[in-house]
């Protein structure tokens, strides 16, 4: 299998030097409370603003198809490792914004973590940013060594609502329409996803498109001339977040038509 998956919004940490803050802080923003719900008492946490349903998806894709997951752990909140440094929304949430409005006494009386200025900043981007990169191109590489070419999966999910409207899919595949291969290996897996399951709604480059500021745009640059492919799979919260069967039988069928294509090309190329 020449399949490379990653995630970059699923992690929920905070580095070391930011634990004296993790009980007074909240990270509010990008999270999304269908897909970050408490399994107990079905209370929203957004704490860490991760991408649980993100996660969950990679990883049981990474499991169904024997695949490498190179996931972000930290939480997406302090640096967004899907841009790139130089970005000017590299850094979602201002230290300033990290006042908690949970808890006892007033928010001043809490403890406030430190104010993101230049060595914070380069702090996070050495520790969090630069190592997931690395881990990717490093997987990657390993990969081209025993495979024709690699296709890279950085999953995500995305809202149903978007600025007074529903995004009506439920599956989007982001990629360069101006790399040949890309546009070909997406359309083939459309066609796939249709015949496994013709009441899933797929589009293509929706509901972002592939070639926006990204992991995958990055990893494109980086392999220039070589056989890869990155893809953005981006699922919809209404079923992705959700733990029932529909999600399974979705994720099973990504999964195996993702196998039956990349086994096919792999032979047409041998």
């Amino acid at each position: 299998m020449c399949v490379c998956i990653s995630c970059d919004t699923g992690g929920s940490r905070l580095p070391d030097w930011l634990s004296p803050y993790a009980d007074a802080t909240s990270l509010p923003g990008h999270a999304d409370r269908s897909a970050n719900r408490d399994g107990a008492g079905g209370r929203t946490r957004e704490q860490d603003a991760a991408d649980r349903a993100a996660r969950f998806a990679a990883r049981r894709l990474a499991e169904r198809l024997d695949a490498p997951l190179i996931a972000n752990e930290y939480s997406p909140r302090l640096v967004d490792v899907g841009r790139s440094v130089g970005n000017r929304r590299l850094f979602p949430s201002p230290a300033s914004e990290w006042i908690s409005s949970q808890g006892d006494g007033p928010a001043a009386a809490r403890p406030r973590p430190p104010s993101w200025r230049k060595a914070e900043r380069t702090r996070l981007v050495e520790e969090i940013h630069a190592p997931y990169r690395t881990a990717i191109r490093q997987q990657i590489s390993r990969l081209m060594i025993r495979h024709p070419f690699v296709a890279h999966l950085s999953v995500r999910t995305f809202a149903v609502k978007y600025r007074g409207g529903h995004r009506r899919t439920d599956i989007g595949l982001g990629y360069d329409p101006g790399a040949a291969h890309e546009v070909a290996f997406c359309l083939d897996w459309i066609d796939e996803l249709y015949d496994r399951m013709p009441m899933v709604r797929v589009r293509r480059n929706y509901p972002r498109r592939g070639t926006i500021d990204s992991v995958t745009r990055s990893m494109r640059r980086h392999f220039d001339g070589m056989p890869y492919l990155g893809i953005e799979v981006q699922l919809n919260r209404a079923w992705a977040a959700r733990p029932v069967a529909a999600r399974d039988r979705v994720l099973s069928g990504i999964a195996s038509t993702l196998r039956g294509l990349t086994t096919l090309l792999q032979s047409e190329a041998a």
